[in-house]
């Protein structure tokens, strides 16, 4: 008799935990859900800069939980989808892509994106023009659009003067390169400037004198609150007047933890707080409805630094 009490008093007891498991387990998929509801419908753009060493990738999460990356590459980083990428992209649920810019042929901007098109649903791919120039001369190149060819999606050409309205209340605006330019790979980088609510990121891939002196014909398109620094903060000759017309708030580079002597140089010449990836590891810039922008990194800013 006392077997059968201690066997049923077993069974209650476990009854009522599962219970309080299930309860738990329901309020956590309610508050998850909840969140998830939340960060479809607000109206922020939340823009990382990934810290991938010598190289480039920001990912841009939209409302709707649209998401568009450009870049996705290194030069020093060993594996930098497996290593920074694919782990940032899962913390963040996202399973789907809906874009991939890919600056321009140089590896450190674009090493880990058959990485990505293995891995992840990738809808769209935009490239300039000037990037199949490499596909000879370049093998990494030619195995990327050999992977392009075969499993697809096939590339948009992408110019200066095009538009893309992802949202109702943002746009990426491709300012360059002009499809007619030939120059080095790092001149024919794609220039973007995402725009959310009369806020500005402007991207500006590896960019030198060249590029610069041209797109400085229109200069009134370059203003922008946020900079991502050509180059990954690399200074030309024509760098301080190309940053005058930007005019930012804020500064990003992208960069090894190794600062070139240009880089340095860079550094001496803003005025403006200037963020490094290697300094402080990831980058987020987040663009609110209010025509307000906050810039948050992962590691604190050393004062000197700043």
């Amino acid at each position: 008799m006392q077997n059968w009490k201690q066997s049923i008093a077993r069974r209650g007891r476990v009854i009522a935990w599962t219970a309080v498991a299930v309860a738990f387990f329901v309020v956590a998929f309610l508050v998850r859900f909840d969140d998830l509801h939340r960060s479809d419908t607000t109206d922020q753009v939340r823009v990382t800069i990934l810290p991938i060493g010598a190289g480039s990738c920001a990912v841009i999460e939209l409302p709707g939980r649209r998401v568009y990356i450009i870049d996705a590459g290194s030069s020093s980083l060993p594996d930098p989808f497996g290593r920074s990428i694919e782990p940032f992209l899962r913390s963040r649920g996202i399973r789907h892509i809906d874009g991939l810019f890919l600056s321009h042929a140089d590896y450190d901007h674009f090493s880990a994106a058959t990485d990505l098109l293995a891995h992840y649903t990738v809808s769209n791919v935009y490239l300039a023009r000037q990037f199949f120039d490499s596909t000879t001369a370049t093998p990494a190149v030619s195995r990327l659009m050999g992977r392009l060819n075969k499993n697809g999606p096939v590339p948009h050409i992408v110019s200066a003067g095009q538009n893309f309205v992802l949202t109702a209340n943002t746009q990426l605006n491709v300012l360059w390169p002009d499809p007619r330019f030939t120059a080095s790979a790092n001149d024919t980088s794609l220039v973007l400037r995402l725009e959310h609510h009369h806020q500005r990121v402007l991207f500006t891939g590896d960019i030198e004198a060249a590029a610069q002196r041209q797109l400085l014909d229109n200069a009134a398109d370059l203003q922008a609150q946020i900079l991502i620094a050509p180059h990954h903060g690399s200074s030309t000759r024509t760098t301080a007047e190309f940053v005058a017309a930007v005019n930012p708030q804020q500064i990003v580079s992208s960069n090894g933890r190794r600062l070139t002597q240009h880089q340095r140089d860079f550094d001496d010449l803003v005025t403006v707080p200037h963020l490094r990836t290697s300094q402080v590891g990831a980058i987020t810039i987040t663009l609110g409805p209010a025509e307000q922008f906050n810039v948050t990194s992962y590691l604190p800013v050393d004062p000197l630094d700043e």
